[in-house]
C-alpha cells in the first residue's frame, strides 16, 4: 500500500526587523494607518520573539481575512471619555485589539500624571507629587476631608460639602 507523504511544516527564519516590515506593508496594503500598523505588527513579531507562535505573525491571514470582509475596522475614530478622574470609557469600534489597548493604555497614562484636584497634567509622577504637596497641602490642624465617593481631599469641610453637591449630587 502506498502512503501519500505529507510536506513537513518547515520553519522560515527572518530577522524581526524584516518580519516587522512584511507585517506593516501588508496591514497598510489592507487600509489600516502606518501608526496602527506599526502597532498591530510590533505586537505580533514580539509575540513570536517570545516564543508564543500561536498569537504571533501565524494570525495574520485570518487577521487580514477579516479586515477584507470588514469584521475589523481598519480605521476607527478611538477617542476616550474620561468619567472620573481615574476612569474612562473607550469604544473599541471593532477594531483591533492591540490598537485599542494601545489607545486605553495611552490614557490611563495620561490619567496618571494628572491631578484629582484641578485637572492639571504633569510629565512625570514626581512633579505631580510636588504640585500636590505645593498647590493642594492641607492647612496646618486643618485637612483631611476626605470626599468618601472619589477620595479628593479638600482644607475644610465647606470645600468638601461643595465639591459633593456639585460633582456627586449629595
Amino acid at each position: 500500500m502506498h502512503t501519500p507523504q505529507t510536506a513537513a511544516a518547515e520553519r522560515v527564519y527572518v530577522a524581526a526587523e524584516d518580519a516587522d516590515a512584511f507585517v506593516r506593508q501588508l496591514l497598510l496594503a489592507h487600509g489600516l494607518s502606518a501608526e496602527d500598523a506599526a502597532i498591530v505588527a510590533g505586537c505580533l513579531v514580539s509575540a513570536d520573539l517570545r516564543g508564543v507562535d500561536t498569537h504571533g505573525i501565524c494570525r495574520l491571514p485570518g487577521y487580514l481575512d477579516r479586515l477584507r470582509r470588514g469584521l475589523i475596522n481598519a480605521r476607527p475614530s478611538l477617542a476616550p471619555k474620561r468619567v472620573t478622574p481615574v476612569a474612562a470609557l473607550l469604544d473599541g469600534q471593532d477594531a483591533f485589539g492591540f490598537v485599542v489597548g494601545m489607545c486605553a493604555i495611552k490614557e490611563a497614562m495620561a490619567m496618571a500624571v494628572r491631578c484629582e484636584k484641578c485637572g492639571a497634567e504633569f510629565d512625570s509622577q514626581e512633579q505631580l507629587d510636588a504640585h500636590v504637596r505645593d498647590e493642594h497641602a492641607a492647612a496646618p490642624g486643618g485637612g483631611g476631608h476626605i470626599c468618601p465617593a472619589c477620595g479628593m481631599e479638600f482644607t475644610s469641610q465647606e470645600e468638601l460639602d461643595a465639591h459633593t453637591k456639585a460633582e456627586h449630587g449629595a
